[in-house]
């Protein structure tokens, strides 16, 4: 089974459309594990993303979404929208202007799919099916080569 995370929009959104290359958790036990990691966008906005480092990625925001035509929030909530590469979890001593908390899960190599797949997301990470997100991807992969 793929691995997946939900996490809230907009930070959902900046993580594979934008520059958010670290989300943040509060988890007493980090996860051993690294690799492909699924993003799951979660139907529930998180509203208290006006914060100071929003003010300056609002128009990071406004070109990805007519850069890749996202149209409203409500039109990839509750669904996995692209993965990432999880290349590590840290305490601490993170470079990164998205670094804002306890701790880091560093992110890289962010790939959309070519459309939301959807799904109910959980809380940490888990298992998301195989089948559906390699059929998804196989599909952004044929797009990119047209």
């Amino acid at each position: 089974m793929a691995k997946a995370l939900s996490i809230r929009p907009p930070w959902s959104i900046w993580i594979i459309y934008g520059s958010k290359d670290v989300e943040n958790r509060v988890w007493r036990y980090p996860p051993k594990y690294r690799g492909r990691l699924y993003i799951h966008c979660s139907k529930k906005t998180d509203t208290s993303a006006v914060v100071p480092i929003l003010v300056d990625k609002i128009k990071e925001l406004q070109l990805i979404n007519s850069n890749f035509g996202l149209g409203k929030i409500s039109d990839v909530a509750g669904a996995i929208i692209g993965y990432v590469e999880l290349d590590d979890i840290r305490r601490g001593d993170i470079d990164s202007p998205w670094y804002t908390g306890d701790l880091g899960l560093i992110l890289s190599n962010p790939q959309p799919l070519a459309k939301p797949v959807p799904w109910r997301g959980q809380l940490g990470i888990f298992n998301a099916p195989d089948e559906v997100l390699e059929a998804a991807n196989r599909e952004r992969i044929k797009q990119e080569a047209r």
